[in-house]
């Protein structure tokens, strides 16, 4: 997870905290067999490898705030060192996760210090994120309670019936595809997940959590290079995003 603060239209300061899916290096690490370039891969990308995206957060210019990332215990260490290496100055808390992407996410805004006003849940498998759209979405969140970065699906979706054949087909110019960060009211996010756990639900998706106390969640544009990392194929992406970046 990770707090930073950021001052918006009105110049009031808003503080921050992105989580950081403790799943998502297993996925990658799975996919590539290889540490080393899932570690390389980062890097380059002027993140920390455990940490993926924390950067983005830590070069906000704010005084105060603080990045917290949530993973199992034997990463922690790992985590901790990796940020000293590269100077990611905001990480203040490198907490155990729970057992599922939700759990997680929901120890992590409780970790969040007491005074942010938005939670914003960052998934680690997503590095080339910019500032820009966190900009964006932080803003939005800041006027409307809750948001999320979405881009327009480029395919035609068809919904499967259970039987394995097409039932139908939405309308495709009002679908998106949700990315993050995802950014929501401190105590609206805490009460989701608090409200999550009692239920025994787990939700991969935050806006999910929170669509369920009958929040409205407003959408802004997303970036089609913000692409989530658990395929090799999407590390040959990744890469030749940050060749072309560093051109």
């Amino acid at each position: 997870d990770a707090v930073a603060k950021i001052g918006v239209e009105n110049d009031e300061d808003i503080e921050i905290f992105a989580f950081v899916n403790p799943n998502a290096k297993a996925k990658v690490r799975k996919a590539l067999k290889d540490e080393l370039k899932y570690v390389e891969a980062y890097a380059r990308a002027g993140y920390i490898g455990s940490v993926a995206g924390v950067n983005i957060y830590d070069k906000k210019d704010a005084e105060d705030g603080e990045i917290v990332v949530a993973t199992k215990s034997e990463e922690i260490p790992a985590v901790a060192k990796l940020a000293d290496e590269y100077g990611i100055t905001k990480l203040s808390k490198v907490i155990l996760g729970g057992a599922s992407r939700g759990e997680s996410a929901y120890l992590g805004a409780l970790s969040c210090n007491e005074r942010a006003k938005l939670i914003a849940v960052h998934d680690g498998a997503r590095p080339l994120g910019s500032s820009e759209m966190i900009a964006r979405v932080v803003e939005l969140a800041a006027k409307t309670g809750a948001a999320v970065v979405a881009v327009p699906v480029k395919d035609t979706i068809k919904m499967m019936s259970p039987e394995g054949y097409i039932d139908h087909t939405p309308k495709r110019d009002m679908l998106r595809a949700a990315q993050t960060p995802q950014v929501f009211d401190a105590a609206i996010l805490r009460a989701a997940y608090a409200k999550a756990m009692e239920e025994g639900i787990d939700y991969t998706d935050d806006c999910a959590a929170v669509e369920a106390l009958g929040k409205h969640i407003y959408i802004c544009d997303g970036e089609n290079t913000n692409l989530k990392i658990t395929t090799p194929e999407d590390l040959i992406l990744a890469q030749a995003i940050l060749e072309a970046r560093n051109a």
